[in-house]
């Protein structure tokens, strides 16, 4: 028998997000002028207006707006992930990586990691629903959690259409 769809996913998320909890200084500091020149350079946010952007946690009684497009800080490079899949580094502004550690705290998800989930949107599409890793759990409720993040795609096109929505095409 196959696993699900959405097992898969939730495996594919779950290995990705566990990355996130160990990533400080995956994204160069916004503003450090030599690494903005750097080609793994994270880029700053310049959002499409129209571009509606959401990342939404799904639990028991539970179904809360985590950030969108707005939040975003930072965004660095699509990376392929060891699954075949594709991997967004994001930094959150300092105010959406509080807010967010505040609505996972409130929901619970330490307690009962397996009964929450992660859902990308981008203008109204599913980008991607997956399960969070117990690391990143436990480092947001012990205010470990520095803000970045690993967004799992299953294409890297749907990866790269969400990073070109976010980043100034006039960057240097």
């Amino acid at each position: 028998m196959q696993p699900s769809r959405r097992t898969l996913l939730g495996a594919l998320g779950t290995s990705v997000l566990a990355l996130s909890a160990g990533c400080a200084g995956s994204l160069p500091a916004s503003d450090d002028s030599t690494a903005v020149d750097q080609t793994a350079a994270a880029d700053r946010i310049a959002a499409d207006p129209s571009a509606t952007f959401e990342v939404r946690l799904h639990g028991p009684d539970t179904d809360h707006l985590l950030f969108d497009g707005e939040d975003l800080e930072r965004v660095g490079p699509v990376e392929s992930s060891r699954a075949g899949a594709a991997a967004l580094p994001v930094a959150l502004t300092e105010s959406a990586t509080a807010d967010v550690a505040e609505t996972v705290r409130s929901a619970g998800v330490s307690e009962n990691v397996d009964a929450f989930e992660i859902v990308q949107t981008y203008d109204g599409e599913e980008m991607g629903r997956f399960g969070i890793a117990p690391s990143l759990a436990d480092a947001i409720a012990t205010d470990e959690w520095d803000g970045q993040i690993y967004l799992s795609f299953a294409e890297r096109a749907q990866a790269e259409r969400v990073r070109d929505a976010f980043v100034a095409s006039d960057q240097t």
